[in-house]
Protein backbone atom coordinates (compact mmCIF):
# COMPACT_ATOMS: atom_id res chain seq x y z
CA UNK A 1 0.00 0.00 0.00
CA UNK A 2 1.37 3.37 -0.92
CA UNK A 3 1.78 5.73 2.06
CA UNK A 4 0.46 8.54 -0.11
CA UNK A 5 -3.00 7.12 -0.87
CA UNK A 6 -6.00 6.00 1.10
CA UNK A 7 -5.92 2.25 1.92
CA UNK A 8 -7.39 -0.14 -0.67
CA UNK A 9 -9.70 -2.01 1.77
CA UNK A 10 -11.78 1.16 2.35
CA UNK A 11 -12.07 1.70 -1.40
CA UNK A 12 -13.41 -1.84 -1.86
CA UNK A 13 -15.92 -1.39 0.97
CA UNK A 14 -17.36 1.72 -0.66
CA UNK A 15 -17.56 -0.04 -4.03
CA UNK A 16 -19.50 -2.97 -2.54
CA UNK A 17 -22.01 -0.61 -0.90
CA UNK A 18 -22.58 1.20 -4.21
CA UNK A 19 -23.33 -2.05 -6.03
CA UNK A 20 -25.85 -3.12 -3.39
CA UNK A 21 -27.74 0.19 -3.58
CA UNK A 22 -27.90 0.04 -7.37
CA UNK A 23 -29.27 -3.51 -7.41
CA UNK A 24 -31.94 -2.68 -4.82
CA UNK A 25 -33.11 0.27 -6.93
CA UNK A 26 -33.38 -1.88 -10.05
CA UNK A 27 -35.35 -4.56 -8.20
CA UNK A 28 -37.83 -2.02 -6.83
CA UNK A 29 -38.39 -0.59 -10.29
CA UNK A 30 -39.21 -3.98 -11.79
CA UNK A 31 -41.51 -5.04 -8.92
CA UNK A 32 -43.50 -1.81 -8.91
CA UNK A 33 -43.89 -1.45 -12.69
CA UNK A 34 -47.46 -1.10 -13.99
CA UNK A 35 -49.30 -0.08 -17.18
CA UNK A 36 -52.20 2.34 -17.61
CA UNK A 37 -55.65 0.67 -17.78
CA UNK A 38 -56.36 -0.75 -21.21
CA UNK A 39 -52.83 -0.31 -22.46
CA UNK A 40 -51.28 -3.19 -24.27
CA UNK A 41 -47.82 -4.28 -23.37
CA UNK A 42 -45.14 -3.24 -25.82
CA UNK A 43 -43.96 -5.82 -28.25
CA UNK A 44 -40.74 -7.46 -27.22
CA UNK A 45 -37.88 -7.60 -29.66
CA UNK A 46 -37.06 -10.91 -31.24
CA UNK A 47 -33.54 -10.89 -29.74
CA UNK A 48 -33.77 -9.72 -26.12
CA UNK A 49 -30.02 -9.94 -25.68
CA UNK A 50 -29.54 -7.06 -28.14
CA UNK A 51 -31.14 -4.49 -25.81
CA UNK A 52 -29.97 -5.76 -22.41
CA UNK A 53 -26.62 -4.53 -21.06
CA UNK A 54 -23.80 -7.00 -20.76
CA UNK A 55 -22.22 -7.95 -17.45
CA UNK A 56 -19.16 -5.83 -18.32
CA UNK A 57 -21.38 -2.80 -19.02
CA UNK A 58 -23.19 -3.24 -15.72
CA UNK A 59 -19.89 -3.58 -13.88
CA UNK A 60 -18.50 -0.44 -15.52
CA UNK A 61 -21.65 1.47 -14.62
CA UNK A 62 -21.46 0.29 -11.02
CA UNK A 63 -17.81 1.28 -10.75
CA UNK A 64 -18.51 4.75 -12.18
CA UNK A 65 -21.40 5.25 -9.75
CA UNK A 66 -19.33 4.10 -6.79
CA UNK A 67 -16.41 6.36 -7.76
CA UNK A 68 -18.68 9.39 -8.02
CA UNK A 69 -20.26 8.74 -4.62
CA UNK A 70 -17.26 7.35 -2.70
CA UNK A 71 -16.61 9.30 0.46
CA UNK A 72 -13.33 11.16 0.19
CA UNK A 73 -13.35 11.29 -3.60
CA UNK A 74 -13.20 14.51 -5.58
CA UNK A 75 -16.81 14.23 -6.81
CA UNK A 76 -18.12 13.49 -3.33
CA UNK A 77 -16.15 16.37 -1.77
CA UNK A 78 -17.46 18.87 -4.37
CA UNK A 79 -21.05 17.72 -3.74
CA UNK A 80 -20.63 18.01 0.04
CA UNK A 81 -19.02 21.45 -0.23
CA UNK A 82 -21.92 22.78 -2.34
CA UNK A 83 -24.43 21.23 0.06
CA UNK A 84 -22.86 22.48 3.31
CA UNK A 85 -21.36 25.75 2.07
CA UNK A 86 -18.05 24.82 3.69
CA UNK A 87 -14.71 23.53 2.40
CA UNK A 88 -14.39 19.73 2.33
CA UNK A 89 -11.11 17.81 2.23
CA UNK A 90 -10.56 15.54 -0.77
CA UNK A 91 -8.90 12.79 1.25
CA UNK A 92 -8.17 10.63 -1.81
CA UNK A 93 -5.98 13.44 -3.15
CA UNK A 94 -3.99 13.99 0.06
CA UNK A 95 -0.31 13.05 -0.05
CA UNK A 96 2.77 13.90 1.99
CA UNK A 97 3.26 17.10 -0.03
CA UNK A 98 -0.26 17.95 -1.32
CA UNK A 99 -3.53 18.89 0.38
CA UNK A 100 -6.70 19.44 -1.65
CA UNK A 101 -10.08 20.88 -0.58
CA UNK A 102 -13.34 21.33 -2.50
CA UNK A 103 -14.82 24.82 -2.28
CA UNK A 104 -18.54 25.63 -2.07
CA UNK A 105 -18.41 27.18 -5.57
CA UNK A 106 -17.36 23.83 -7.07
CA UNK A 107 -13.67 24.67 -7.50
CA UNK A 108 -10.70 22.86 -5.96
CA UNK A 109 -7.77 24.35 -4.06
CA UNK A 110 -4.50 22.42 -3.68
CA UNK A 111 -1.62 23.35 -1.39
CA UNK A 112 1.78 22.09 -2.57
CA UNK A 113 4.96 21.98 -0.49
CA UNK A 114 8.53 21.15 -1.51
CA UNK A 115 9.00 19.07 1.63
CA UNK A 116 6.73 16.57 3.39
CA UNK A 117 4.04 18.09 5.62
CA UNK A 118 2.37 14.81 6.55
CA UNK A 119 3.43 11.24 7.24
CA UNK A 120 1.19 8.15 6.87
CA UNK A 121 1.19 6.03 10.00
CA UNK A 122 -1.31 3.70 11.72
CA UNK A 123 -3.91 4.15 8.98
CA UNK A 124 -4.05 7.94 8.94
CA UNK A 125 -2.07 11.08 8.18
CA UNK A 126 -0.06 12.80 10.91
CA UNK A 127 1.62 16.19 10.79
CA UNK A 128 5.39 15.90 10.41
CA UNK A 129 7.05 16.57 13.77
CA UNK A 130 10.83 16.40 14.19
CA UNK A 131 10.74 16.96 17.96
CA UNK A 132 13.19 14.54 19.57
CA UNK A 133 12.11 12.45 22.54
CA UNK A 134 13.87 9.76 24.56
CA UNK A 135 12.20 6.37 24.90
CA UNK A 136 12.23 3.94 27.79
CA UNK A 137 15.16 2.14 26.14
CA UNK A 138 17.21 5.36 26.14
CA UNK A 139 17.15 5.72 22.35
CA UNK A 140 16.03 9.03 20.88
CA UNK A 141 13.41 9.27 18.13
CA UNK A 142 11.68 12.04 16.20
CA UNK A 143 7.94 12.06 16.96
CA UNK A 144 6.67 11.88 13.37
CA UNK A 145 9.44 11.77 10.81
CA UNK A 146 8.94 10.62 7.18
CA UNK A 147 12.07 8.45 7.40
CA UNK A 148 11.72 7.27 11.00
CA UNK A 149 14.73 9.26 12.26
CA UNK A 150 16.34 7.77 15.37
CA UNK A 151 19.41 8.75 17.41
CA UNK A 152 21.64 7.08 19.95
CA UNK A 153 21.19 7.48 23.67
CA UNK A 154 24.06 7.03 26.10
CA UNK A 155 26.38 4.38 24.66
CA UNK A 156 29.60 3.46 26.42
CA UNK A 157 32.19 5.82 27.83
CA UNK A 158 33.34 8.95 26.04
CA UNK A 159 36.99 8.73 24.87
CA UNK A 160 39.69 10.51 26.85
CA UNK A 161 41.23 12.11 23.76
CA UNK A 162 40.70 12.57 20.04
CA UNK A 163 43.41 10.03 19.24
CA UNK A 164 41.75 7.50 21.54
CA UNK A 165 38.44 8.11 19.77
CA UNK A 166 40.00 7.27 16.41
CA UNK A 167 40.97 3.84 17.75
CA UNK A 168 37.58 3.12 19.33
CA UNK A 169 34.85 0.96 17.83
CA UNK A 170 32.17 2.95 15.99
CA UNK A 171 28.72 3.40 17.52
CA UNK A 172 25.50 4.17 15.63
CA UNK A 173 24.79 7.89 16.04
CA UNK A 174 21.93 8.58 13.58
CA UNK A 175 19.83 6.21 11.46
CA UNK A 176 17.56 7.33 8.65
CA UNK A 177 15.14 4.93 6.95
CA UNK A 178 14.92 1.17 7.43
CA UNK A 179 15.92 -2.08 5.76
CA UNK A 180 17.96 -1.78 2.56
CA UNK A 181 17.11 1.93 2.36
CA UNK A 182 18.65 2.73 5.75
CA UNK A 183 21.58 5.12 6.09
CA UNK A 184 23.44 5.19 9.41
CA UNK A 185 25.98 7.78 10.51
CA UNK A 186 28.31 6.51 13.22
CA UNK A 187 30.62 8.04 15.79
CA UNK A 188 33.88 6.53 17.00
CA UNK A 189 33.89 6.09 20.74
CA UNK A 190 31.21 6.20 23.42
CA UNK A 191 28.50 8.85 23.57
CA UNK A 192 27.13 10.63 26.64
CA UNK A 193 23.40 11.01 27.26
CA UNK A 194 22.22 13.70 24.85
CA UNK A 195 20.62 16.96 25.93
CA UNK A 196 17.38 17.36 23.96
CA UNK A 197 15.94 20.71 22.94
CA UNK A 198 13.13 20.50 20.40
CA UNK A 199 14.62 19.12 17.19
CA UNK A 200 18.22 19.27 18.48
CA UNK A 201 20.28 16.72 20.42
CA UNK A 202 23.64 17.75 21.91
CA UNK A 203 26.20 15.16 23.06
CA UNK A 204 28.40 17.21 25.39
CA UNK A 205 32.14 16.43 25.31
CA UNK A 206 31.75 13.49 22.96
CA UNK A 207 35.49 14.10 22.67
CA UNK A 208 37.38 16.42 25.02
CA UNK A 209 36.67 20.02 24.08
CA UNK A 210 34.06 19.24 21.40
CA UNK A 211 30.33 18.50 21.32
CA UNK A 212 28.47 16.45 18.73
CA UNK A 213 25.16 18.03 17.66
CA UNK A 214 22.37 16.42 15.63
CA UNK A 215 19.39 18.41 14.36
CA UNK A 216 16.32 16.75 12.85
CA UNK A 217 14.98 18.19 9.59
CA UNK A 218 11.83 17.31 7.63
CA UNK A 219 13.70 15.06 5.20
CA UNK A 220 16.75 13.96 7.15
CA UNK A 221 19.15 15.47 9.65
CA UNK A 222 22.04 17.88 10.17
CA UNK A 223 25.12 16.79 12.08
CA UNK A 224 27.76 19.19 13.47
CA UNK A 225 30.85 19.04 15.60
CA UNK A 226 31.28 22.14 17.75
CA UNK A 227 34.89 22.71 18.87
CA UNK A 228 34.77 24.69 22.12
CA UNK A 229 38.40 25.85 22.22
CA UNK A 230 41.54 25.92 20.14
CA UNK A 231 43.07 22.43 19.93
CA UNK A 232 46.26 22.06 21.93
CA UNK A 233 47.85 19.80 19.32
CA UNK A 234 48.13 19.93 15.55
CA UNK A 235 46.53 17.39 13.25
CA UNK A 236 42.96 17.81 14.52
CA UNK A 237 40.89 15.20 12.67
CA UNK A 238 38.03 12.78 13.30
CA UNK A 239 36.25 10.00 11.41
CA UNK A 240 32.56 9.60 10.63
CA UNK A 241 31.74 6.05 9.49
CA UNK A 242 28.66 5.80 7.25
CA UNK A 243 26.73 2.56 6.73
CA UNK A 244 24.67 2.55 3.54
CA UNK A 245 23.92 -0.91 2.16
CA UNK A 246 23.97 -1.07 -1.61
CA UNK A 247 25.64 2.31 -2.06
CA UNK A 248 29.12 3.20 -3.32
CA UNK A 249 30.75 6.44 -2.18
CA UNK A 250 33.01 8.49 -4.45
CA UNK A 251 34.90 11.69 -3.71
CA UNK A 252 34.47 14.46 -6.31
CA UNK A 253 36.94 17.17 -7.36
CA UNK A 254 34.89 19.92 -5.71
CA UNK A 255 35.16 18.18 -2.32
CA UNK A 256 31.68 16.68 -2.39
CA UNK A 257 30.85 12.98 -2.11
CA UNK A 258 28.45 11.11 -4.40
CA UNK A 259 26.57 8.00 -3.27
CA UNK A 260 25.59 5.77 -6.19
CA UNK A 261 23.51 2.61 -6.35
CA UNK A 262 25.85 -0.38 -6.51
CA UNK A 263 23.54 -2.21 -8.94
CA UNK A 264 22.33 0.54 -11.29
CA UNK A 265 25.06 3.17 -10.94
CA UNK A 266 22.38 5.81 -10.38
CA UNK A 267 23.30 8.69 -8.05
CA UNK A 268 21.14 8.36 -4.94
CA UNK A 269 22.54 11.24 -2.90
CA UNK A 270 25.28 13.86 -2.85
CA UNK A 271 27.05 15.20 0.20
CA UNK A 272 28.37 18.74 -0.50
CA UNK A 273 31.90 19.72 0.45
CA UNK A 274 32.05 20.40 4.21
CA UNK A 275 32.66 23.87 5.64
CA UNK A 276 33.28 25.39 9.06
CA UNK A 277 32.71 28.78 10.65
CA UNK A 278 33.58 30.55 13.87
CA UNK A 279 31.34 32.26 16.44
CA UNK A 280 31.64 35.77 14.99
CA UNK A 281 28.52 37.20 13.32
CA UNK A 282 28.49 39.96 10.72
CA UNK A 283 26.37 42.86 12.00
CA UNK A 284 24.76 43.58 8.63
CA UNK A 285 24.07 40.10 7.28
CA UNK A 286 23.55 38.37 10.65
CA UNK A 287 25.54 35.41 9.35
CA UNK A 288 28.74 33.62 10.31
CA UNK A 289 30.85 35.08 7.51
CA UNK A 290 34.23 33.90 8.81
CA UNK A 291 34.28 30.50 7.10
CA UNK A 292 36.77 28.01 5.73
CA UNK A 293 36.72 24.79 3.74
CA UNK A 294 37.15 21.47 5.50
CA UNK A 295 39.15 18.57 4.15
CA UNK A 296 37.29 15.27 3.82
CA UNK A 297 38.78 11.99 2.68
CA UNK A 298 36.60 9.06 1.60
CA UNK A 299 37.75 5.58 2.58
CA UNK A 300 35.57 2.77 1.22
CA UNK A 301 35.74 -0.08 3.74
CA UNK A 302 33.58 -2.42 1.63
CA UNK A 303 30.23 -4.07 2.41
CA UNK A 304 28.43 -0.75 2.40
CA UNK A 305 30.67 0.98 5.00
CA UNK A 306 32.48 4.22 4.20
CA UNK A 307 34.75 6.24 6.48
CA UNK A 308 34.60 10.02 6.08
CA UNK A 309 37.84 11.41 7.54
CA UNK A 310 37.13 15.05 8.41
CA UNK A 311 40.11 17.40 8.86
CA UNK A 312 39.35 21.05 9.71
CA UNK A 313 41.77 23.64 8.35
CA UNK A 314 44.67 23.86 10.84
CA UNK A 315 45.42 27.48 9.95
CA UNK A 316 41.85 28.52 10.64
CA UNK A 317 41.84 26.75 14.01
CA UNK A 318 45.17 28.33 15.04
CA UNK A 319 44.38 31.86 13.79
CA UNK A 320 44.27 34.35 16.72
CA UNK A 321 41.33 36.04 15.00
CA UNK A 322 39.19 32.90 15.09
CA UNK A 323 36.46 33.17 17.69
CA UNK A 324 35.47 29.93 19.42
CA UNK A 325 33.39 27.82 19.40
CA UNK A 326 34.03 26.70 15.81
CA UNK A 327 31.33 24.66 14.05
CA UNK A 328 32.32 21.96 11.56
CA UNK A 329 29.54 20.92 9.18
CA UNK A 330 29.99 17.92 6.86
CA UNK A 331 26.44 18.53 5.51
CA UNK A 332 25.14 15.03 5.99
CA UNK A 333 21.62 16.44 5.63
CA UNK A 334 22.05 16.14 1.86
CA UNK A 335 21.33 12.42 2.16
CA UNK A 336 17.74 13.35 1.31
CA UNK A 337 15.94 13.69 -2.01
CA UNK A 338 15.08 17.39 -2.14
CA UNK A 339 17.08 20.08 -3.86
CA UNK A 340 16.46 23.60 -2.59
CA UNK A 341 19.63 25.69 -2.68
CA UNK A 342 21.10 29.14 -3.04
CA UNK A 343 24.14 30.63 -4.77
CA UNK A 344 26.12 33.59 -3.52
CA UNK A 345 28.72 35.70 -5.26
CA UNK A 346 32.15 34.79 -3.93
CA UNK A 347 31.06 31.32 -2.75
CA UNK A 348 32.21 28.11 -4.45
CA UNK A 349 30.52 25.67 -2.05
CA UNK A 350 27.38 23.65 -2.82
CA UNK A 351 24.74 24.87 -0.33
CA UNK A 352 22.00 22.38 -1.29
CA UNK A 353 22.45 20.64 2.05
CA UNK A 354 21.94 23.81 4.08
CA UNK A 355 18.78 24.29 6.14
CA UNK A 356 18.51 27.99 5.22
CA UNK A 357 18.04 29.89 1.96
CA UNK A 358 19.72 33.26 1.35
CA UNK A 359 18.33 36.00 -0.88
CA UNK A 360 19.48 39.53 -1.68
CA UNK A 361 22.41 41.77 -0.84
CA UNK A 362 23.63 41.39 2.77
CA UNK A 363 25.77 44.52 2.50
CA UNK A 364 29.05 42.62 2.80
CA UNK A 365 31.72 42.47 0.10
CA UNK A 366 34.15 39.93 -1.27
CA UNK A 367 37.87 40.53 -1.49
CA UNK A 368 37.49 41.93 -5.02
CA UNK A 369 34.99 44.55 -3.86
CA UNK A 370 31.85 42.84 -5.24
CA UNK A 371 28.82 42.49 -3.01
CA UNK A 372 27.96 39.02 -1.74
CA UNK A 373 24.57 38.97 -3.47
CA UNK A 374 22.63 35.71 -3.00
CA UNK A 375 19.85 34.06 -4.99
CA UNK A 376 17.66 31.13 -3.94
CA UNK A 377 16.36 28.23 -6.04
CA UNK A 378 13.43 26.17 -4.78
CA UNK A 379 12.37 22.78 -6.14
Amino acid sequence: MSPYRQPAPRRRARFAAGVALLLVAETALVAGASLPAGAAPAAEPDDRRSVQPSKDEILKSDIAWAAAHAKGSEAWAITQAKKTGEKVVVTDETTATTYTVANPDGTLTTELTTGPERVWRDGKWHKVDGTLTAGADGAVRAKNHPEGLRLAGKTGKAPASLSAAQKAAPKDLVTLGSGEQAVTLQWKGGLPKPELDGTTARYNDAVPGADVIVEATRTGFEQFVEIARKPSAAGYSYTLPVKAKGLIAKANKDGSVSFTDAKTGETRATMPAPVMWDASVDQRSGKHENRARVGMKVVDKGKGVVDLVVTPDAGFLADPGTQYPVTVDPSTSALGNLFDTYVQRGETVDWSGDTELDLGNPGTKNGDGTYRTARSFIT
